[in-house]
């Protein structure tokens, strides 16, 4: 599995790498690689994700169930130890995240809820790529816009186009989040590894699909 996780970070960043030095190329065909985003997948799925979540040098690995509804902009997390038991159920919005429940030994870590919920915002929900973003300078699968003091890039690539990355940096933000090995389920193509690092904070989370499907057909 280590292996596995190496393999598919290195190819990860061999296209990303690859992207810098690309062509140009049509407006048209950055608008398709936005559309085929997740973020605007409709409907509602669930995933099933191992974990593992990295705070100020505790590592916490656990498997969790996510609830995810897209262009709804909602997801629901609930996560369990390796023992099966429940550490945390968190329910997020763009706006919003609403704690359930916290394991007690979990809740006197400062913020816990709030960073974990902070990333399945970032990796799921927003901010999400739009038509409307710039194409940066010299570096075709790159876009940009800005949202007052916050910079937000997205990066594309791989052979099907797929969302890649996300930056953001600006406003008390500094953040990364990257995806890989997507897979369809269904008509949609969900990523099959998503990381969230957080360099203001100090904190990553990294996830592994172990299942998915479609819960509203």
């Amino acid at each position: 599995m280590t292996g596995l996780r190496l393999a598919l970070g290195a190819a990860a960043l061999g296209a990303l790498g690859a992207c810098a030095g690309a062509p140009p190329r049509p407006p048209d065909q950055t608008a398709a690689a936005v559309a085929r985003a997740w973020t605007e997948a409709a409907g509602a799925y669930r995933l099933r994700q191992s974990a593992l979540f990295e705070l100020r040098g505790t590592r916490l690995p656990l498997v969790g169930v996510l609830a995810l509804r897209p262009t709804a902009g909602w997801a629901r997390l609930v996560a369990l130890d390796d023992l099966g038991v429940k550490l945390f159920d968190l329910e997020v919005t763009p706006a919003a995240v609403t704690e359930h429940f916290v394991l007690p030994t979990l809740a006197r870590y400062p913020g816990f809820g709030a960073a974990v919920g902070a990333s399945l915002r970032r990796l799921f929900l927003d901010p999400r790529p739009g038509p409307g973003d710039a194409p940066l300078a010299g570096q075709a699968h790159r876009t940009e816009r800005r949202e007052g003091d916050r910079r937000i890039r997205f990066t594309f690539g791989g052979p099907e186009d797929r969302w890649l990355a996300t930056e953001v940096v600006g406003d008390g933000e500094e953040w990364r989040a990257t995806y890989g090995d997507y897979r369809p389920v269904g008509a949609t193509w969900l990523p099959g590894t998503a990381v969230l690092e957080d360099r203001a904070a100090g904190y990553r989370l990294t996830l592994w699909l172990e299942e998915a499907k479609r819960t509203d057909e």
